[in-house]
């Protein structure tokens, strides 16, 4: 009697078969019996993780060309794995979770230098480890509305698309009707963030390191408003706050190398920290440090918080 040649063939080919499945589950996986338990959760950051073989692919630290872990990061210095996914973008556009959803870029194809086969993907996960991808362009950011009805998406030069939760375009907003003529030419689009009840979403135009103007999009009729910030002397120190209409900024200048630094630490130069509004115009000094930043930040709506500048530690000014 023969043996069948063919069943050591078939055994070998369905153990390759469910290692490759069982990758590329593992590699779109999400942890569902944590994202419950993160409505409890004090959660400061979000973070994504390298976790591929040493050999696999990286482009200059921007993504992760193999896989990756997203972290959120509770202020009880805990760590809380959401989900593992390949291609993640790493750089200052970090994924965003809204307790319904992760939102995070993927970058796809080859963005090594000449190349210019590749785009930034948008894709939206939920607890149940489905994925979508909602939108797709070079240069890709993005702020999704809290109650996820609406995700304001621009590659930063001509336009703002606001899409649903499917990545069907809404509405669109070109950077003519965003700006002034006297400074869209030289501009970019900078997308800032929603109000708390997403009744309005805050954009900002900029060049270089200088923020050129504010500006608010109200999608129950899509009007705009626009704040110009010329005359404020603001310089790289700029915080928003969405709800109040009211900026933190500093006329801290924009260094660019360490003898720059030298030489503004040398003059000992005042620092002015300054609260404006930019509905009413009206501009308060709340603090001043002598060649020192404040990197402020809001702790809520009503309160600012910054960099002790006589010391360490950190002050607060709350608004009257």
């Amino acid at each position: 009697m023969k043996k069948n040649g063919f069943a050591p063939i078939l055994i070998i080919l369905s153990i390759a078969i469910l290692g490759v499945v069982g990758y590329f589950i593992y590699k779109n996986s999400v942890n569902q019996n944590m994202w419950p338990a993160l409505k409890d959760v004090d959660i400061t950051s979000i973070s994504v993780k390298d976790i591929s073989a040493p050999d696999c692919k990286t482009n200059k630290e921007d993504y992760i060309d193999c896989l990756a872990e997203v972290h959120i990061n509770g202020k009880n210095g805990k760590e809380y794995l959401l989900l593992t996914t390949d291609n993640v973008v790493t750089d200052s556009r970090t994924p965003v979770f809204t307790g319904k959803f992760v939102y995070l870029i993927k970058r796809i194809g080859n963005s090594v230098y000449p190349s210019n086969d590749w785009t930034d993907e948008l894709w939206k996960y939920n607890d149940r480890g489905q994925s979508t991808k909602l939108f797709s362009v070079q240069g890709l950011t993005f702020v999704p509305s809290t109650n996820d009805k609406l995700i304001a998406v621009t590659s930063g030069s001509d336009k703002i698309s606001f899409i649903d939760g499917l990545g069907n375009v809404v509405k669109e907003s070109p950077l003519n009707q965003l700006g002034d003529s006297r400074i869209i030419e030289q501009s970019e689009i900078g997308l800032d963030s929603w109000t708390s009840d997403d009744s309005t979403f805050w954009g900002d135009l900029w060049m270089g390191p200088a923020k050129l103007e504010f500006f608010t999009i109200m999608p129950s009729d899509w009007s705009v408003k626009k704040y110009n910030l010329s005359g404020l002397n603001i310089g790289t120190e700029v915080a928003l706050n969405p709800n109040k209409g009211i900026i933190a900024f500093s006329d801290y200048p924009a260094i660019f190398d360490s003898d720059s630094l030298a030489r503004f630490q040398a003059s000992k130069k005042t620092v002015t920290l300054y609260l404006y509004d930019l509905k009413t115009g009206i501009k308060t000094s709340i603090a001043t440090s002598q060649t020192k930043q404040f990197e402020q930040k809001w702790v809520d709506e009503n309160t600012i918080g910054y960099d002790n500048p006589n010391g360490s530690g950190k002050l607060e000014y709350i608004l009257k």
